[in-house]
């Protein structure tokens, strides 16, 4: 299934590309995704109680006249192919994939205390020189990294918590104790 939401997120993107519609179907996509995140939206289309027709008339009350017909298009597909969990799945990676093509990355920071604002500017900044790409940044707040941060950015791991450095030391202690006992 993964396969086949990167081909449909590949094939949105191609036809925004060719279009020269990028940037209004990412918008169109990001409003498309927060109304269909509603739990109750989501358990209507994908229920497979639901007739073909009810979604797709569901879908045209929502959207008809208001996004791409290629948008209209792929969320009628979706349901024609009884695929409609593949719907949200494949807009976050149409979004994905036409931010990259924009040359804009979204990362999340994760630390243990709230970030500044200046400090998330000097962060996003750093990020986009050295990525050479438009960073956008979210922060989160998890005690439990105990200190220092993480990073979360195109499906990398930038890990500098006090968490992970005291289990590495952690691992180290465990290793020279059965070396030296050994």
């Amino acid at each position: 299934m993964a396969e086949l939401k990167e081909r449909y997120a590949a094939a949105l993107l191609s036809l925004s590309l060719e279009r020269g519609k990028l940037d209004e179907g990412i918008e169109q996509a990001l409003i498309i995704r927060e109304v269909l995140q509603n739990e109750q939206a989501e358990s209507f289309l994908i229920h497979p109680g639901v007739p073909d027709s009810a979604k797709r008339n569901f879908l045209t009350q929502l959207f008809a006249g208001k996004i791409f017909d290629d948008l209209m298009g792929f969320l009628y597909l979706a349901v024609k192919k009884s695929r409609e969990a593949l719907i949200l799945p494949t807009l976050e990676t149409y979004i994905d994939l036409g931010r990259r093509h924009q040359g804009k990355v979204s990362a999340t920071v994760v630390s243990a205390a709230e970030l500044r604002e200046e400090q998330l500017s000097a962060l996003s900044a750093l990020l986009s020189r050295k990525l050479d790409k438009q960073v956008k940044l979210s922060a989160r707040v998890d005690p439990a990294v105990i200190g220092g941060l993480y990073i979360h950015l195109e499906g990398r791991l930038i890990d500098r918590t006090v968490r992970t450095q005291l289990k590495n030391m952690k691992e180290i202690l465990l290793c020279l104790l059965v070396t030296a006992f050994a």
